[in-house]
């Protein structure tokens, strides 16, 4: 409760304790004194086998790379903790768990660039940056697409889109990293 805790709190909490208990097992939730703690193998909890194959997804390289970051971006099903998405005290967990699922969606574009996928990515490229406009590595991602598909003109769209974004919004130039693949793709 985040505001007034009401006068059967503890019996709505022992109802909810019970219902955890048979659905989840018995051991699964641990009695502490007046408190409770649940008691999973580390792997049942969604987040740790996301954290774990991005982990060890960095110790590999091609198809075994993309096959465990593309496990571990399928273990999303919408938005990070959207059954509390609007209490305060979940704000800066939806935002770390937001970014580092955001990252291994990078980081497996990558590996399927690595591996020769490319002009299939670019309609997810274009998404992501819609909802993302100032992540150089995704605009970067999709210039690099958009030009190992053949399709340079359109690559260097892609950068002159992105500095106009980040010019005219942020008032900085790309980074560069960013001006450089610009400068790879000109010399084809």
């Amino acid at each position: 409760w985040v505001e007034e805790v009401p006068a059967t709190a503890k019996t709505v909490l022992q109802g909810f304790v019970s219902k955890h208990r048979k659905t989840l097992g018995t051991t699964a939730l641990e009695t502490a004194g007046n408190s409770y703690r649940l008691a999973l193998p580390r792997d049942a909890i969604d987040a740790n086998r996301f954290h774990d194959l991005v982990t060890a997804a960095r110790d590999l390289d091609g198809h075994e790379r993309m096959a465990s970051l593309g496990e571990a971006v399928d273990l999303w099903r919408g938005s990070a903790l959207s059954d509390v998405a609007y209490e305060p005290f979940a704000q800066a967990a939806i935002a770390a768990l937001e970014e580092h699922r955001l990252a291994a969606r990078e980081a497996l574009i990558g590996a399927q660039l690595d591996t020769g996928l490319h002009g299939e990515l670019v309609p997810q490229l274009e998404d992501l940056i819609a909802d993302h406009p100032y992540r150089e590595r995704l605009r970067g991602q999709l210039m690099l697409a958009l030009y190992r598909s053949g399709r340079q003109a359109e690559a260097l769209e892609a950068y002159r889109d992105g500095r106009q974004v980040f010019v005219e919004e942020l008032g900085i130039d790309p980074a560069p990293a960013l001006q450089e693949l610009e400068g790879a793709i000109l010399r084809q």
